[in-house]
């Protein structure tokens, strides 16, 4: 006859077979909180956990929520997300599956990251992307204002219209 891994009793009847040992199923249970463990279970480092247990102290952390992750996830910035997490900062859309911009560890969709970050033309006002121009007191201004009047002759500086 098989002996519990649990109580060390004779096994009569149905037991569970689980990590190499067999177990009352009434002596399988999590060894954290005590639950019997009819379901599913984990093991970490020898020891049997339900799931909640698992999730609780093992599972990794969703950078936004701070909750544990156990199912889907999305990694981006270097860290763990659950995929509805993965929202812009600026506007909260979601940004599973899209490309998207960072900014001070957070994530930004493409249309606020160049709202709020990127530099605007002196001349215009208008978001500037990958080339612009700057006069020599560092004012950012399009390449199209270079060959008409907004640039003072005299200094360089750019000139508001």
């Amino acid at each position: 006859m098989p002996r519990c891994a649990g109580c060390t009793k004779e096994i009569e009847g149905q037991y569970v077979q689980a990590l190499g040992r067999d177990w009352h199923p009434e002596c399988f249970t999590c060894d954290i909180c005590g639950i019997e463990l009819q379901g599913g279970f984990h093991e970490h480092e020898g020891r049997k956990l339900c799931p909640s247990c698992y999730a609780e102290r093992f599972a990794p952390r969703c950078a936004k929520c701070g909750k544990p992750i156990t199912g889907q996830y999305a990694t981006a910035l270097g860290r763990t997300w659950h995929p509805d997490c993965l929202r812009c900062t600026g506007c909260n859309k979601l940004l599973e599956g899209e490309s998207f911009h960072e900014n001070d560890g957070k994530p930004y969709c493409t249309a606020c990251f160049a709202e709020r970050f990127r530099p605007r033309c002196t001349v215009c006002g208008a978001s500037l992307k990958n080339r612009y121009n700057e006069d020599p007191w560092g004012n950012a201004y399009c390449p199209s204002h270079e060959k008409r009047p907004g640039l003072c002759d005299y200094c360089g500086r750019v000139m508001c219209e």
